[in-house]
């Protein structure tokens, strides 16, 4: 009875630690390998002009399907639908073909007309811009390029911000 205490308190002070240890740090260093390919590529306005401005895409999260793009409708929508919810994401449409997508209507979808105005984008498919309006990086529009934008539009949002605490004051009235 004495070596199985001593093996299960071997097991929880030393073994179960050093295993959640590993397993973190495997994941942060995926998490720090991703953040190394998203490093900024250059402003927004290097990259397209609109008539209507670029002002939508301060304080969000974009993905930025641009007007050459032949993305499967199907992997657009999945993509969407899983990031939807995600703080400040928003899916910016450049391509007329995505217009009367299943989820075009939503108010994270944004259709909008630009032109793309770096050489750099005429192979390519999609971009991911940070709420600085920085470019990230931009994607083909093969398997393993769209498995890496999801990837990194993953890792890209920022943290929401903690709430505050507001402390209530304790009402007393006054019994005269």
């Amino acid at each position: 009875m004495k070596q199985v205490k001593i093996i299960s308190l071997f097991l929880f002070l030393v073994v179960f630690p050093l295993g959640s240890w590993f397993y973190l740090q495997k994941g942060l260093d995926f998490r720090k390998a991703l953040g190394k390919e998203l490093e900024v590529k250059g402003q927004l306005t290097d990259y397209i002009s609109s008539p209507a401005g670029l002002e939508m895409f301060r304080d969000k999260t974009s993905l930025v399907i641009l007007p050459n793009a032949d993305i499967d409708t199907d992997l657009l929508d999945e993509i969407y639908e899983q990031f939807k919810q995600a703080y400040t994401f928003q899916l910016v449409n450049g391509n007329r073909k995505y217009d009367n997508s299943v989820f075009s209507k939503d108010r994270e979808w944004v259709n909008q007309t630009f032109n793309a105005d770096n050489a750099s984008l005429t192979d390519k498919t999609a971009f991911i811009v940070d709420k600085e309006m920085n470019v990230r990086n931009y994607y083909k529009n093969t398997d393993a390029e769209l498995k890496s934008l999801v990837r990194q539009l993953a890792i890209s949002f920022p943290r929401r911000p903690a709430r505050d605490i507001i402390e209530k004051k304790d009402i007393q009235k006054n019994e005269e």
